[in-house]
């Protein structure tokens, strides 16, 4: 079952396009619904409402908005060479005109965001190949931002050319307390990267898993990496196997009562399978909707789907354009957005949904 949901995810993830007589489109991103996902408990807020409607009187906004493009054969191989005259873009359900056009745009900016929670911890080195194999593979003129998460949001550096430095820094991931995975990614976009451009990609390494989280929940976090023009490229760890620990006794049982006393052997009784399976079942969806939000592609570890070097490769290659909505856009309402190609049957992989911001 595990095998299975993995192959799922990460087949979904890759965004096939779907096929529309002589062209391809990408695919839109639908908030899902989490109230079966995720129960909620006794005294836990609700997990946030996607915006989806405006208000009368409601402030808009008039801004251009980037879009990275990705275009796939059906082989994965990128198809370069492509004109902007194959492009067709659609802001909700009405065309914008294309201002801007290009195949790459040369250096990069590049967040490398790190699970160092104590789900991670149990892979430290692991952790630590995987990003030093990035840094070592992006452009030398790539500005890398390096940052890392338990219970917090923690930046290790701010961007910068200087791998040295980031070589320092990848040594001193400080072991934390929890998962804030949600708080952080929001608190990522939301304050240190809130006015970057579509020239800046996110790498998140982590399994997805959330357990500490209380200024965001799931959807709040998504709805905040929604209102960049950012991709997330998530390289998802599998610590599941690695995580089903003996739980600790609870307090006041029989467990917690003998657990001090010498001599006395009481047995520590695992984590339920199902509830682990669960929450790593939530933290894959929470990985693809960022995929889909954000026009991003999802790697698997160990042993990459791609390697480091294809990575960065993949994340270079890629069209940007620039378009102009037809009307302007109402502030904090989520639009779909869809990138349609004259060219039928390839994967169009492009950012499935926008919050005008």
């Amino acid at each position: 079952m595990k095998t299975l949901a993995l192959i799922v995810f990460f087949t979904v993830a890759v965004s096939i396009a779907k096929a529309q007589g002589d062209y391809s489109e990408s695919a839109r991103y639908v908030p899902r619904d989490l109230s079966q996902l995720i129960p909620q408990k006794k005294g836990k807020k609700k997990q946030s409402p996607p915006p989806n409607v405006g208000v009368p009187g409601a402030p808009t906004v008039s801004s251009s908005i980037s879009i990275p493009i990705s275009v796939l054969d059906p082989k994965g191989v990128r198809i370069p060479n492509l004109k902007k005259e194959d492009f067709k873009v659609f802001i909700g359900d009405k065309e914008a005109e294309i201002k801007s056009f290009a195949w790459t745009t040369g250096p990069m900016n590049v967040v490398l965001l790190i699970d160092a929670s104590p789900s991670a911890a149990h892979k430290p080195q692991e952790v630590q190949q995987i990003t030093s194999l990035l840094v070592d593979q992006f452009v030398p003129e790539d500005k890398i931002m390096l940052a890392e998460f338990s219970d917090r949001l923690n930046v290790l550096t701010d961007f910068t050319t200087d791998r040295d430095v980031l070589r320092k820094a990848i040594g001193k991931f400080p072991a934390g307390d929890g998962t804030s995975l949600y708080d952080s990614v929001a608190k990522l976009f939301s304050d240190r990267i809130l006015t970057a451009n579509s020239n800046t990609v996110v790498v998140l390494v982590t399994d997805g898993v959330d357990t500490t989280s209380f200024k965001q929940d799931y959807a709040g976090s998504i709805s905040a990496v929604e209102g960049s023009q950012m991709s997330v490229f998530p390289i998802y760890l599998d610590t599941l196997s690695a995580n089903a620990q003996p739980a600790m006794p609870a307090p006041g049982s029989w467990q917690a009562v003998f657990a001090n006393i010498p001599g006395v052997y009481v047995p520590q009784p695992r984590y339920q399978a199902q509830d682990m399976t669960k929450a790593y079942e939530v933290g894959q969806l929470y990985l693809s909707d960022l995929v889909f939000a954000t026009g991003g592609t999802a790697f698997t570890v160990p042993g990459f789907r791609a390697t480091p070097a294809e990575i960065a490769k993949h994340i270079h290659e890629r069209y940007f354009i620039t378009v102009q909505p037809s009307d302007s856009l109402v502030s904090e309402l989520r639009y779909p957005v869809r990138v349609r190609v004259n060219i039928p049957n390839v994967a169009v992989i492009a950012r499935g949904s926008y919050i005008a911001k």
